[in-house]
């Protein structure tokens, strides 16, 4: 921010990033005051439902007053969030501020409460050494009696929502603004942060994170060095959402070939949240570590697993699914039946580790996905199951079909298959249970 820029406050921006919630919808309120401005002149006269109109306004100019602290909150952590934005127009920084901060926190998930509270707790985070105070307008706005609504008159009075919610002139409204502007200008005048630093703290707390998920304990929320990350579009902040609960089982498979990949890029995920995959995927954490090929990655590998407990869960699957439109797309995870689903490619591609001996034991099959158009045969010249049979030797290998195609035929040698399973144990009882 500049020292010309103004306060940042849009309320439908407010409502579309989880900051407020609002019955009537910002929209419908301009709307509201659209139709009651024309009030303010002199010759106006009454319409119907004006009174409707006014309790909108009068209503919205209350959400806001009671969501003031959040609203405060999250203006203030967009702010330093845009910081981190390669965007030169100011609005735009500042929207993608506003959207780092609501899908890290997942805000539109939160209760309103929940919200204040993660806000508040984000924006220490900016400010670890100091007390920053936000004062509230928590104060009762004025609302109509809902047994006597009263009939506004035509007047130059009739409100508009910024007026109702912060009067100019009153001594709440005007601390706020004030409290606001100070934390701004703190905000515009902080160093540059070191963003290897910054990276290294957030994966820091993404240890204590997966940890903390992988082991059953309370959970480790969403920290500001994750925020950082994910305004600056880097790994730490973008490979899952901060809210581990509401992670889904595309995200976690995403996460373990993001973690097993060697790209080259400047900022690679970590072998660890692979590992870290596959356990919240149900199966057991990796243990041996000999495959590693960086010595860096595997003693940071092998400090992260040794703090999770080891576990017994049951044998799963592996689903070697289509590039686009795969049928599993809306699966969950199971929690009796562990299920890896990856492309062909990010499983037979070499990766930081060969996990070969590790999935060998702990899978029932595998099962080859079929595209739309397309015969098994084809799919399984595609995936390249002679390579797959050589990596599993002893895993089944089968096919996970979207419909029977029309005189599809089976290659020879291969008779398992499931159509159009719900989940992966429903795909499992149908490939491979007959013959277990």
């Amino acid at each position: 921010m500049t020292p010309t820029d103004p306060i940042p406050f849009d309320p439908e921006l407010l409502e579309v990033y989880g900051i407020i919630r609002s019955t009537p919808a910002w929209k419908d309120v301009k709307d509201s005051m659209a139709r009651l401005a024309p009030l303010r002149q002199p010759a106006a006269k009454p319409y119907d439902q004006m009174d409707l109109d006014r309790d909108n306004v009068l209503r919205y100019a209350g959400i806001l007053r009671n969501s003031s602290d959040s609203i405060a909150y999250a203006i203030c952590l967009a702010a330093h969030l845009a910081r981190f934005s390669k965007t030169q127009v100011f609005e735009q920084r500042l929207n993608e501020g506003f959207q780092a901060l609501s899908t890290g926190l997942d805000l539109p998930a939160l209760a309103e409460a929940d919200t204040r509270t993660e806000l508040d707790r984000c924006l220490r985070g900016v400010f670890p050494n100091q007390k920053i105070e936000l004062p509230s307008l928590r104060a009762p706005a004025p609302a109509p009696a809902p047994d006597a609504p009263q009939q506004p008159r035509p007047t130059s009075e009739t409100p508009d929502v910024e007026s109702a919610a912060a009067p100019s002139g009153d001594p709440a409204a005007d601390a706020w603004r004030n409290a606001l502007e100070r934390v701004l200008t703190q905000i515009r005048d902080m160093d540059p942060l070191n963003i290897d630093s910054v990276i290294q703290k957030a994966y820091d707390v993404w240890q204590a994170r997966l940890m903390a998920f992988l082991s059953t304990q309370p959970e480790v929320p969403p920290d500001i060095d994750y925020l950082r990350c994910r305004a600056l579009n880097l790994p730490p902040g973008m490979i899952l959402r901060g809210r581990l609960k509401n992670v889904s089982l595309r995200e976690w498979n995403e996460a373990f070939v993001a973690g097993m990949s060697e790209t080259g890029v400047t900022f690679p995920v970590p072998l660890w949240f692979s590992l870290a995959a596959l356990g919240a995927l149900g199966f057991d954490v990796p243990r041996d570590l000999s495959s590693v090929k960086s010595a860096e990655e595997n003693k940071a590998a092998s400090e992260f697993i040794s703090k999770i407990p080891q576990t017994s869960p049951p044998k799963g699957l592996l689903i070697l699914r289509v590039t686009a439109e795969s049928q599993t797309a809306g699966w969950n995870i199971s929690t009796s039946m562990p299920t890896l689903i990856i492309t062909p490619t990010d499983f037979l591609r070499e990766g930081k580790a060969n996990l070969q001996s590790y999935f060998q034991p702990r899978l029932h099959g595998v099962l080859i996905e079929v595209g739309r158009d397309e015969q098994p045969a084809a799919a399984l010249a595609r995936a390249n199951g002679a390579a797959i049979k050589e990596k599993l030797p002893s895993v089944r290998l089968g096919f996970l079909m979207a419909a029977q195609p029309q005189n599809a035929v089976l290659p020879s040698g291969y008779n398992s298959f499931a159509i159009m399973p719900t989940d992966a144990m429903d795909a499992y009882t149908k490939a491979f249970m007959s013959t277990s």
